[in-house]
């Protein structure tokens, strides 16, 4: 196995634990009910996968990718560190509310699914 397999192995064994974790997390102690969870309840490993990995994207991006953009780009001004704190932190919420509704309509048909086999 080259070191290539290895991590990315390794990366999708993480994100698959991040799922699970704020998957229990939502269902058990927080009692959000199915149709608005990030993750979708006993769905196959890929579907926590994308899941995990767009639930990840949104700090990654809004704390690294654009903070560094800014330092390249000259972007950057002489303001306190709380201000862009603060700007970041509200492009992170916009970019993980984007993800949550993506997620809401990608697993929304597999939900009405299964509730459709129910009845």
């Amino acid at each position: 196995m080259s070191l290539v397999q290895t991590l990315l192995s390794q990366l999708e064994a993480t994100l698959l634990y991040i799922a699970a974790t704020v998957s229990h997390f939502e269902a058990d102690i927080l009692h959000i009910p199915p149709s608005l969870r990030f993750f979708t309840a006993g769905a196959e490993p890929d579907l926590h996968f994308r899941q995990a990995f767009l639930f990840v994207l949104a700090p990654l991006h809004a704390f690294v990718s654009m903070p560094l953009s800014d330092l390249l780009l000259g972007r950057c001004d002489p303001e306190p560190r709380s201000h862009g704190l603060r700007r970041y932190g509200t492009w992170f919420l916009w970019y993980l509310v984007m993800f949550w509704v993506a997620t809401l309509i990608v697993g929304a048909p597999d939900m009405y699914a299964e509730q459709k086999e129910l009845i």
